[in-house]
């Protein structure tokens, strides 16, 4: 009788184990942006948001931060990416901030790319920076675009960035690294307990 109560709490478990092993094995695809796995911290610049003004690294500082760095020449996917953002901001009870990176508008952008990142993100309540040279180094580190990075309150890069527009990886990333303790560990040590307890 007893064996038969730890049935479907053990295939539950199971079944959240698989699906979580799949996500994770999902991120563990993606590089990190610092190669060398240690942390990696976000430089100081002086930057624009799309209205002109000076943005610095003191945006990062005391917040977790969801990052997106995206690219006018990818009108409709960017908006898509950023519009999700929002509405996953907008709905969820985690304290976050979003910024978004227009990473191919360089140090003197004309007046039509601004325009046009203006177009992407209209109605969209997410900070944009302009990407300048104070950028170069972090920018260099992504290949892909867009691409979602974490920062932790100090404006340090933490966990695995997302290529692609993955809002279901990115939320779960995001929730790992705001729980400070992988979700996946809580799980596996309640499978362990159940499993080897005694009956």
């Amino acid at each position: 009788m007893k064996k038969k109560k730890y049935i479907i709490p053990f295939l539950t478990i199971f079944c959240l184990l698989v699906a979580n092993a799949f996500v994770i094995a999902r991120l563990n695809n993606i590089k990190h942006l610092n190669q060398s796995g240690e942390n990696f911290q976000i430089p100081m610049f002086m930057a624009h948001d799309l209205e002109g003004n000076v943005v610095t690294e003191d945006i990062f500082k005391g917040r977790f931060t969801v990052v997106c760095l995206w690219v006018v020449k990818d009108a409709d996917g960017s908006r898509k990416i950023l519009s999700e953002l929002q509405d996953w901001k907008n709905t969820s009870d985690k304290t976050f901030q979003l910024v978004g990176i227009a990473g191919d508008i360089g140090e003197n952008p004309d007046l039509e790319q601004i325009e046009k990142a203006r177009m992407i993100s209209r109605n969209i309540d997410i900070l944009q920076i302009t990407a300048n040279d104070d950028l170069r180094e972090l920018l260099s580190r992504i290949r892909h675009a867009p691409t979602v990075f974490f920062t932790d309150g100090n404006g340090v890069v933490i966990g695995q960035p997302v290529a692609g527009n993955e809002l279901e990886l990115i939320m779960k990333e995001a929730a790992r690294l705001m729980e400070g303790e992988s979700s996946f560990g809580k799980i596996k040590a309640k499978a362990q307990r159940i499993l080897f307890q005694s009956p």
